[in-house]
């Protein structure tokens, strides 16, 4: 009877949770989700794939292989080939961040033992399907991040498991998730190893075995070698970046920011400021672990202590800034998982738990309505751009021989909704210019023309790379739009403009003065 309750409270958990996705995702929701917006990548990619058998850009294919399967499925009852594809991206990105509650309910169940789930506990079940950047944030711009959330889920309820008996089915598992995470998505793989990592410091803190220390090392080490060899394969440029990463990591880290002083020192303030809280509150949680970890099981001593590592780990202030921004998203899971185990052993008074869990729901339902009204308020004018796009396309007849250079993002929006080649400024060529009949220029307009940070600027490291390639494309003297509205400029470059600069083999390193 009480098996049958929790199942019922867990899928209507998980239910409510798709419910409400629906809604910010799907429901009068124009197929353009916004120029930096990657919801349309997603949507190139898969389009490539059912119609070519290949990537249009190469990345870690899982989830594209996911949605295309999908896709194929609606392409079988009647529905053409983009809606299909829209529909499956959507379908996909509403069900998987709901189905983190189920992880998270089993993780519950073991911690608990034979005791029965109780109310407080749920609501921490019910929040797993509402983790901050969930509800729209993540599930359009982010997506490999979301699906790679629930993977990582799961797999850490499965190493859960392995602590308590290493039993073969259960390592197979470990083994298959860890694949498919390998597969999806670089920034989860990157997670992952890092949880690797403070499991094996947390496994070796609690046992006394040093060979059975020895050989989990030897398997995690195994393991990101075999890891990164498959990443290399799917995406060598991808696999490249991790050095540029190790490399560069601690001359663009926040802490280094602020040792060096100067404006940087002011600005980082209040990032340092939160980190420093941060930090605070994880030593707070690790005291209430010491206190009762002479009371746990082995498993649970491992796996409490391996999450409270691991989100240390993943806001190490020598982290590059970016990389440590994109593994705070997947910050929340330990964290729920910390907040678990206190519930159980920390908050022994009945008030303080019952606050603790008031404050978590609300702030849960304020960051839920946050983005929706955030997802909102950023999709007003989104059909008139599609119309405007459609306008261009009528005006200006477009095809597989053109070339369109934009803004990050609004490449993949031209691919899409134009059909043609696109790209960033970073990524041309001067023999573009005799391989394409045509090289256009498609610049976004929202409010303004954003071209902050960009005058005489020289390509010579990756922070100028990816500063250049989010700023719009100035236009060269003598060049009269061939398309304006509101919302679009589009010029033609009929041959390599003299205020751009090029490297020996061709490629485009730079901008000059003379724009208008």
């Amino acid at each position: 009877m009480v098996k049958w309750q929790e199942s019922n409270k867990l899928l209507l958990t998980v239910l409510a949770a798709t419910a409400t996705r629906v809604f910010t995702l799907w429901i009068d929701k124009a197929e353009f989700a916004g120029w930096l917006n990657h919801t349309t990548y997603y949507f190139v990619q898969v389009r490539g794939l059912l119609q070519h058998g290949t990537l249009a850009y190469k990345d870690m294919p899982l989830l594209f292989y996911l949605y295309g399967m999908v896709a194929k499925g609606f392409g079988v009852l009647g529905v053409e080939q983009n809606d299909a594809i829209v529909i499956s991206t959507r379908l996909i990105m509403c069900l998987a961040p709901s189905l983190i509650a189920i992880p998270i309910y089993h993780i519950v169940k073991r911690i608990n033992g034979q005791l029965p789930i109780q109310r407080n506990q749920w609501i921490l079940i019910f929040l797993a399907g509402f983790l901050p950047l969930s509800v729209s944030y993540m599930p359009e711009f982010l997506q490999k991040n979301m699906f790679g959330l629930l993977i990582l889920s799961t797999l850490l309820y499965y190493s859960r498991r392995l602590f308590e008996k290493a039993a073969v089915k259960d390592a197979v598992i470990s083994v298959v998730l860890a694949l498919v995470i390998v597969l999806s998505h670089y920034g989860t793989f990157a997670a992952m190893v890092l949880y690797g990592l403070a499991a094996f410091l947390a496994f070796s803190v609690v046992s006394k075995n040093r060979k059975n220390i020895l050989i989990a090392g030897l398997a995690l080490a195994s393991a990101i070698v075999m890891a990164s060899a498959l990443t290399y394969l799917f995406d060598p440029q991808r696999f490249e970046r991790l050095f540029v990463y190790l490399n560069d990591s601690l001359a663009n880290s926040l802490l280094l920011a602020f040792l060096n002083g100067g404006n940087n020192q002011t600005e980082n303030m209040p990032s340092l400021g939160g980190l420093a809280i941060f930090y605070l509150l994880l030593f707070l949680f690790y005291r209430v672990y010491h206190r009762y970890k002479s009371s746990l099981a082995i498993p649970d001593r491992i796996f409490w202590l391996a999450n409270i590592l691991f989100s240390g780990l993943l806001l190490l202030p020598i982290l590059d800034q970016q990389l440590m921004g994109r593994l705070a998203l997947f910050l929340s899971i330990p964290l729920l998982i910390i907040l678990i185990y206190n519930e159980k052993y920390g908050f022994k008074r009945p008030w303080l738990k019952t606050w603790i869990h008031i404050l978590l729901a609300v702030a849960a339902i304020v960051l839920a309505f946050g983005e929706l009204m955030s997802s909102r308020i950023h999709n007003r004018n989104h059909e008139q751009i599609v119309a405007d796009i459609k306008d261009l396309q009528s005006q200006h007849p477009l095809d597989g021989n053109d070339l369109i250079l934009t803004p990050t993002g609004a490449d993949h929006v031209c691919n899409w909704f134009l059909g043609v080649k696109a790209g960033v400024i970073t990524s041309l060529n001067l023999r573009d210019f005799e391989t394409y009949h045509n090289v256009y220029v498609l610049n976004p307009i929202e409010g303004n023309l954003n071209f902050q940070g960009i005058e005489n600027r020289t390509i010579k490291s990756e922070a100028d790379k990816y500063l250049v390639m989010r700023r719009n494309i100035p236009k060269p003297k003598g060049i009269e739009p061939l398309f304006q509205t509101e919302n679009i400029e589009f010029f033609k470059l009929e041959e390599p403009p003299m205020e751009w600069t090029f490297t020996d083999d061709g490629s485009w390193s730079g901008y000059t003065k003379g724009n208008d």
